[in-house]
C-alpha cells in the first residue's frame, strides 16, 4: 500500500522557493557555527563555500551538550535520514539515507571503514565517545571512497587534544537498570597531541526477560606535527558488546537464553607530506576486524523440537592502503590523484540441533572466502572567481568479485546574490555483493560467482540562503536516484542451484527541507522535513504481498514523511537545556506474525526528548550536572512490525573535568 505523496512539480517548487537548514555554505550545520573546513565531501580540507554535495556537520560539543551518546540517535537530525531500531538496547539499528537501503552508506572513523565487506553496518553499537565531529555527505560517494557509498558517506572524526593535559569522567544511571560510565584524557602541543576515552553502557532492557545490553568502546587518536611540512595521526577504536534478546523473528519474547557478542577492532595510519605549497602527498593505513557470536541453546529440558539449539561464529577483516596525490595549481583549486588496495575475507561457523518429530539431528557448516579490490581515482575541485565552484571526478576499479568497474560524478554551485546559492550534481555509485551472496554452500543458500555489483544513478539540485545577518540560515534540495542490479534472494530456484540474482530495481526521490535560527544570542532553533518517495520498480518474479521488493510498491520502512526540531537555550549561566522533537511518517513493512505474511503500513509516530545540563558554580574543576529524558511523554509506536519502540526513559548523572 502507498502512502500519499506531494505531487512532482510542488515539490521541485519546494526546492527552487523553500529555505531550509543545513546552512548555506556547502549545505553545513555545526548549531549555527560554521566549521573552518569540511574533509568528507572531497577527502581533503574544504572550505565550506566550495562544498557541492548536501553535507551536514555534526559537532562534538553539540553532541555532549545534549548528552547523546549513539550515532544513531545523532543520524536523527540530519534531513533524509530514516534511523530504524529493531527492539531495546542493542538491538539492529539500521539507517535508510535517502531511500536507498541499508547497506548503502559507508561509514568510516578518522577514514577507517567500519562495513563489513559488502555495506552490511549496524548502528546499535557506534557511540558518540571521543568524537569531535561527525560529518554527513548525503549522495554518491563511490568515487572518492569506492564501494558501499551508495547513497552517503558518513564520517565520524576522533577528538583532538590540546593545552595541559586534562582527564574527565561521567557517571549516570536511570530507567531500566541503566548505567553510563567514562573516563578520558587529553592534551597535547603544537608538535604532538593525544585523547583517549574508555567507556561503558548496560542495561536491563525493556522486555522483563533475557534483555541485558553491555558494550564497552574505546578510543584513542595520537597525532604528531614531524616538522612544518610532515605529519601523521594514528587513531584506534576498539568495540566489545553482548546483547541478550527474548525475541523471535516476530518479536514475539519467547527465548530465555539467546544473545549475541561483537568484538572490533579498527586502527587506522594516516600520514602526509607537503613536498611544496602546491604538492602533496598522503598515505591512509587502515585495519577493520571484527568477531561476532550467536548462541541460542536449549531454553529447557523440554526445549526438544524444532531448531532448538544453534550457534555460530563469524570473523570478517578488511586491511588497506590508499594513496593520493593533490595538487594546488592556483588558490582554491585541487586536483586529487589517488590509488589503493583492499584485501578483505571471512571465516564463519555455522551448527545447529534440531528435531521435526523424527529424532534428534545436527548439522554444521564452514565459509571461508577473500577477495582483492584495486582502484585509482582523479578528481578536480575549482573556483572560478568568488561566485562558482565546480567538481568533476572519476574511479575505476577492479574488483576481485565482479571485476571492472567505473564510476564518475560532477558537481557546480553558483553565488547568484550575495547570501544565496544555486547547486547542482550527477553521480554514479556501486555497492560489492557480500561475500555469502557470491559464495555460499549450504541446503538453503547458493551463492552466485557471477553477481555484478549493485548501482545508482543519482542527480540533486538545491537552493541555500543567509538572512539577518546569519541569524537565520536555510536551504532545500531536491534529490532523484535510481538503482538496478540490486541482488535479490530467489527462494524458488532448484536445489543446489544459487538463490541470488542481480533482478531488483527501485526509484528513490525526494525533498529535503531545513531552517535554522538564533533569533537572540541565548536560543537556537532548527527544524528539517523530509518528503520522500520510493518505489520498486523490478523484482524476482512471482514477488507478492509478502516480498520485501513487491514491484510497484514503496521500498520497506522508509517513511514518505518525516520531520525533526531541535530547540536549545541558555537562560542562566552555567544552564544549558534544550528538546528533540521527531515525528515519523507512515511506513510499509511485512507482518510474518501473518500466514502468508503480509505488507502491512506502520502509523505515523511522535516522540519528544528533553535533556539539560547545569555546571556548579563553584570553584576547582568543573562539575556538571545532567539530565535526559526519552520518549517524555511514553509514545506507544512500533518502529518494526512485532518490535514496539523503546518507552519513556529518564537518566541522570555528573562529569566532571581535571
Amino acid at each position: 500500500m502507498m502512502s500519499p505523496r506531494l505531487p512532482f512539480t510542488f515539490r521541485v517548487l519546494c526546492v527552487l522557493c523553500v529555505p531550509a537548514i543545513q546552512p548555506l555554505e556547502g549545505q553545513v550545520a555545526d548549531t549555527v557555527v560554521l566549521p573552518e573546513v569540511v574533509v568528507t565531501a572531497n577527502r581533503v580540507a574544504t572550505p565550506p563555500s566550495e562544498v557541492i554535495p548536501t553535507t551536514t556537520v555534526i559537532s562534538g560539543q553539540e553532541l555532549r551538550e545534549r548528552g547523546i551518546r549513539t550515532v544513531a540517535e545523532a543520524l536523527l537530525q540530519v534531513p533524509g535520514a530514516a534511523v530504524v531500531p529493531v527492539g531495546s538496547y542493542g538491538g539492529v539499528t539500521s539507517l535508510f539515507l535517502r531511500g536507498g537501503e541499508s547497506d548503502y552508506v559507508k561509514v568510516l572513523v578518522d577514514g577507517v571503514p567500519q562495513n563489513e565487506p559488502g555495506g552490511t553496518y549496524f548502528f546499535s553499537n557506534l557511540t558518540t565517545d571521543n568524537v569531535d565531529r561527525i560529518e554527513v555527505v548525503q549522495g554518491p560517494g563511490s568515487v572518492l571512497y569506492g564501494s558501499d557509498a551508495m547513497t552517503g558517506v558518513i564520517q565520524i572524526f576522533t577528538r583532538k587534544g590540546s593545552g595541559p593535559s586534562r582527564v574527565n569522567g561521567e557517571a549516570l544511571g536511570g530507567s531500566f537498570g541503566s548505567f553510563i560510565g567514562s573516563a578520558g584524557a587529553r592534551g597535547g602541543s603544537a608538535t604532538a597531541s593525544y585523547s583517549a576515552t574508555l567507556s561503558r553502557y548496560s542495561t536491563d532492557g525493556t522486555y522483563p526477560f533475557n534483555n541485558r545490553y553491555v558494550n564497552t568502546v574505546g578510543s584513542a587518536a595520537l597525532r604528531v606535527q614531524l616538522d612544518d611540512r610532515t605529519d601523521g595521526v594514528l587513531s584506534v577504536r576498539g568495540d566489545g558488546n553482548t546483547t541478550h534478546f527474548p525475541t523471535d523473528f516476530t518479536g514475539a519474547a519467547t527465548d530465555s537464553n539467546s544473545f549475541t557478542t561483537g568484538n572490533v577492532l579498527t586502527a587506522g595510519l594516516d600520514l602526509g607530506h607537503q613536498f611544496t605549497d602546491k604538492v602533496e602527498l598522503r598515505a591512509l593505513v587502515t585495519s577493520n576486524r571484527q568477531s561476532d557470536r550467536a548462541s541460542n541453546v536449549a531454553d529447557s529440558p523440554g526445549d526438544t523440537l524444532g531448531y532448538y539449539a544453534t550457534s555460530s561464529l563469524g570473523n570478517t577483516y578488511r586491511n588497506a592502503m590508499d594513496l593520493h596525490l593533490l595538487l594546488r595549481p592556483r588558490a582554491g583549486a585541487v586536483i586529487t590523484l589517488g590509488a589503493g588496495g583492499e584485501y578483505e575475507g571471512i571465516q564463519e561457523t555455522d551448527a545447529a540441533t534440531f528435531n521435526f518429530g523424527t529424532g534428534n539431528d545436527s548439522s554444521s557448516s564452514a565459509f571461508n572466502d577473500n577477495r582483492t579490490n584495486w582502484s585509482g581515482y582523479a578528481q578536480a575541485l575549482a573556483p572560478f572567481g568568488d561566485r562558482v565552484v565546480a567538481n568533476l571526478g572519476v574511479r575505476l576499479d577492479d574488483n576481485g568479485s565482479f571485476g571492472v568497474h567505473f564510476t564518475e560524478r560532477i558537481g557546480l554551485a553558483v553565488r547568484v546574490f550575495s547570501a544565496t546559492r544555486l547547486r547542482g550534481s550527477f553521480g554514479t555509485a556501486f555497492k560489492e555483493p557480500t561475500f555469502r551472496e557470491v559464495a555460499a554452500q549450504t541446503p538453503f543458500e547458493v551463492g552466485n560467482p557471477n553477481l555484478k555489483p549493485e548501482q545508482a544513478t543519482s542527480w540533486e539540485a538545491g537552493i541555500s540562503q543567509e538572512l539577518l545577518d546569519g541569524r537565520l540560515r536555510a536551504s532545500a534540495a531536491y534529490f532523484n536516484q535510481q538503482f538496478k542490479d540490486m541482488i535479490e534472494y530467489d527462494a524458488g530456484v532448484p536445489p543446489g542451484t544459487p538463490n541470488y540474482y542481480n533482478v531488483a530495481e527501485a526509484t528513490a526521490d525526494g525533498v529535503e527541507v531545513q531552517v535554522e535560527a538564533r533569533p537572540i544570542p541565548v536560543l537556537s532553533i532548527a527544524a528539517s522535513y523530509t518528503n520522500l518517495f520510493t518505489r520498486v520498480d523490478q523484482a524476482v518474479a512471482g514477488a507478492g504481498p509478502g516480498s520485501a521488493l513487491e514491484p510497484g510498491q514503496p521500498l520497506l520502512r522508509r517513511p514518505d514523511n518525516q520531520a525533526r526540531v531541535d530547540i536549545r537555550t541558555w537562560p542562566v549561566r552555567g544552564l544549558s537545556a534544550g528538546a528533540g522533537l521527531t515525528w515519523v511518517g507512515d511506513r510499509d513493512d511485512i507482518d510474518y506474525n501473518a500466514f502468508p505474511a503480509q505488507r502491512v503500513v506502520l502509523p505515523a509516530y511522535f516522540t519528544a526528548d528533553f535533556n539539560a545540563a547545569y555546571t556548579l558554580p563553584m570553584g576547582g574543576p568543573p562539575v556538571t550536572l545532567e539530565f535526559q529524558i526519552q520518549n517524555a511523554f511514553d509514545e506507544v509506536y512500533q518502529t518494526v512490525v512485532g518490535y514496539p519502540g523503546r518507552p519513556r526513559a529518564v537518566v541522570a548523572g555528573a562529569r566532571v573535568e581535571f
